[in-house]
């Protein structure tokens, strides 16, 4: 029997950070990502990781999606330039990417959750809001790897100084992962 999950305060200040972030103030943004942090955090906490399967995965990333940005539920066509001028996967790759990392993140454990978060950020496979869909399915995994829902947002990955080593450090520190 599924239990039920509330938000706590620090959940809801997270999602308003997040958004923040992202550039995504508008209260329908907002309250997307309450009800797509709240559906991760329902199905983090009454779903044992062993159960799930990819396409259990792949159908939640989508459900996630099209609560955070209704418009962007699809996945995109072109191609994504982040910030610090890298670029995203192709388009034409992001299915067998999300694939991938759908498979690893039911299937091997071995990798620490910010890895597969940078899995799921580098395919970026939606118009908009794949920061905040990232940070719900990170969460998850965070769950899942240390018993304690975050109370800390994801550590960057893009821009000017950020990189895998130093995120791994950043993630180390605070998860002791």
């Amino acid at each position: 029997m599924t239990q039920p999950v509330s938000l706590t305060e620090r959940d809801i200040e997270l999602c308003w950070l997040e958004c923040e972030l992202q550039g995504a103030t508008a209260p329908r943004q907002i309250a997307g990502l309450q009800a797509a942090y709240a559906l991760a955090k329902q199905f983090a906490y009454n779903r044992r990781p062993e159960t799930v399967t990819s396409a259990d995965l792949l159908a939640l990333e989508a459900k996630l999606a099209g609560l955070i940005e209704p418009d962007y539920a699809t996945y995109r066509v072109g191609p994504a330039v982040f910030l610090a001028g890298s670029e995203a996967v192709p388009a034409y790759e992001i299915e067998e990417r999300l694939k991938a990392w759908a498979a690893e993140f039911a299937d091997d454990r071995s990798n620490s959750p910010l890895v597969r978060y940078e899995q799921y950020e580098y395919a970026h496979p939606r118009g908009d809001g794949n920061g905040r869909n990232g940070f719900c399915t990170w969460s998850i995994d965070v769950f899942w790897a240390t018993g304690q829902w975050p109370t800390e947002l994801p550590p960057p990955i893009f821009g000017p100084g950020c990189t895998s080593v130093r995120d791994q450090n950043y993630y180390e520190g605070v998860f002791g992962a």
